[in-house]
């Protein structure tokens, strides 16, 4: 189905006011088909909420879509429509100053209703924002072509170089689709993202607000900081991404998060016994795996479902990589408490189970390069891409051997030059200095996000408060009550250093028999 092309044809409107956020049980308007002045204008408009956000939301909400252009270079260019959801807590706000959620990861589409308790724990108005390109907005800058290798890629070697022809292949079909449909591909990155957030606010007439990111979408709400410092009152991340860092800390962060894992693994008696030496347990069974790969039947889960039958995951030393990062990364705890016993089967040459579970579920090349793989949401690789290879983080050396092996042949950076968009040249990479109150969490074992990085950033960030959350993963907020409450006390007084004490009670417990 060709993408819709949103052009302007008359004269704009900044359509103001909190007031057009119409509850979304009774009837609404269809979105407004797009900014109309020859000076173009952002605009906000009240409409239903999509059929699946209604049905997740029990709280008091409503929903609206924000029109702004693909560029903002070119008056003449391109629209896109955002899908915004306001969310208000029982009673409505005690505060002011609401909270902005900018999504999740980059081109992950929003679990909107898992944002629907922060308004009543914050008190305060909450809004989601999708990201351009994202979700429900217009256009959504999906890959099916992309998609649709994912069980040619699970059942082939991990340095197959026939599976990364077809998939730099699918890059390019994908790009030209939309380029035909008249898609500005190059006005999806850091930059154009952090002014829809500035759009937004002015178009709701907010004084200030809080930025609240989980996960990568936080260069969005950094970028965001950098340009409009006074639209903001304190910020809050969930495992960040950090501008000067970016992907290219894969290597440093995936080596901390393990040493961190076999640290835990040693402090628990049957975990040290069932798997010793963590690290040295993984570097032979990655060995093992290169010398002698195994073959998995996977009956199950989303490829066998795209397959119409069995999937044969292929485990060798590459995709036994991909997995374990996964692991310590997507679905909270749950997969890392499950890695121990996964690598000491992989070691004896038995067939991990948390491995080929995670694998059958991997759209293509998603696990161990991207933080999240859901099963339930799409995924925007155009977003991801425009991002990833126009606003490029500096290449970081570092990290341990084999850990290393999975960055340096990235299939995402690989696929940079099919992609072929114009550097963003605006400092979208560049470390924020700023002297407002940021909290950023990151979890003991994230192999995305990392300890390392957010401490480093802390150095330009006076008031900041960087917080290493133990026997947590990637979004340590999902999985624990004491990271809310932390959470929460920040944005209720902004600087002031919240009780942290229960952090100390926080562990993970290692299920050993698991596979």
């Amino acid at each position: 189905m060709p993408t819709p092309v949103l052009r302007r044809t008359g004269p704009a409107v900044l359509t103001v006011g909190l007031s057009l956020f119409a509850a979304c049980t009774t009837a609404q308007p269809e979105p407004s088909p797009g900014p109309t002045a020859a000076a173009f204008a952002p605009e906000f408009a009240g409409a239903a909420c999509p059929a699946d956000v209604e049905v997740t939301l029990l709280v008091d909400h409503s929903c609206g879509y924000l029109t702004v252009l693909q560029n903002r270079s070119d008056d003449d260019g391109a629209w896109a429509r955002l899908l915004v959801v306001r969310m208000d807590p029982p009673g409505g706000a005690a505060s002011p100053d609401p909270v902005l959620v900018a999504g999740a990861d980059i081109g992950d589409e929003p679990q909107i209703g898992s944002f629907a308790p922060l308004a009543a724990r914050v008190g305060r108005t909450v809004y989601v924002l999708e990201p351009r390109g994202v979700g429900h907005s217009v256009p959504a800058l999906t890959c099916p072509e992309v998609e649709e290798l994912a069980v040619e890629v699970v059942e082939s070697p991990s340095d197959d170089e026939r599976a990364r022809e077809h998939f730099l292949d699918a890059v390019e079909v994908c790009r030209a689709r939309l380029v035909a449909d008249g898609v500005d591909i190059g006005g999806f990155g850091v930059a154009e993202a952090a002014a829809d957030i500035e759009d937004l606010r002015r178009a709701l007439d907010i004084p200030q607000w809080n930025l609240v990111s989980y996960g990568s979408n936080s260069r969005f709400v950094l970028e965001s900081v950098r340009r409009f410092p006074d639209a903001v009152r304190a910020v809050a991340m969930d495992s960040p991404e950090l501008p000067q860092f970016g992907i290219g800390r894969g290597p440093d962060a995936l080596t901390a998060a393990i040493g961190n894992l076999s640290e835990a693994c040693a402090q628990q008696p049957a975990c040290e016994s069932a798997a010793p030496d963590l690290d040295a347990l993984l570097r032979d069974a990655i060995a093992r795996l290169d010398a002698t790969p195994l073959e998995i039947e996977v009956t199950d889960g989303r490829l066998a479902e795209q397959a119409g039958g069995a999937v044969e995951v292929r485990l060798d030393g590459g995709s036994a990589l991909r997995a374990m990062r996964l692991a310590l990364a997507g679905d909270g705890p749950a997969y890392a408490a499950r890695l121990p016993a996964a690598i000491a089967a992989a070691a004896a040459g038995e067939p991990p189970a948390l491995f080929a579970e995670i694998l059958g579920n991997d759209p293509s090349l998603c696990a161990g390069y991207r933080p999240l793989c859901p099963r339930d949401r799409t995924f925007s690789l155009g977003v991801y891409l425009s991002v990833v290879c126009g606003d490029p983080a500096p290449a970081q050396e570092g990290g341990e051997a084999p850990y290393r092996r999975l960055f340096e042949d990235n299939p995402y950076l690989a696929a940079c030059e099919s992609w072929s968009v114009p550097p963003a040249n605006s400092g979208t990479n560049e470390p924020l200095a700023t002297d407002l109150p940021v909290l950023i969490m990151t979890g003991a074992l994230d192999s995305f996000s990392g300890a390392l990085a957010a401490a480093d950033a802390a150095a330009d960030l006076p008031n900041a408060l960087v917080l290493e959350v133990p026997g947590q993963t990637h979004n340590v907020l999902g999985f624990s009550d004491c990271t809310l409450a932390i959470r929460n006390a920040w944005i209720d007084e902004p600087g002031a250093r919240p009780d942290t004490a229960c952090l100390e009670e926080l562990t993970i417990t290692f299920e050993i028999d698991a596979d």
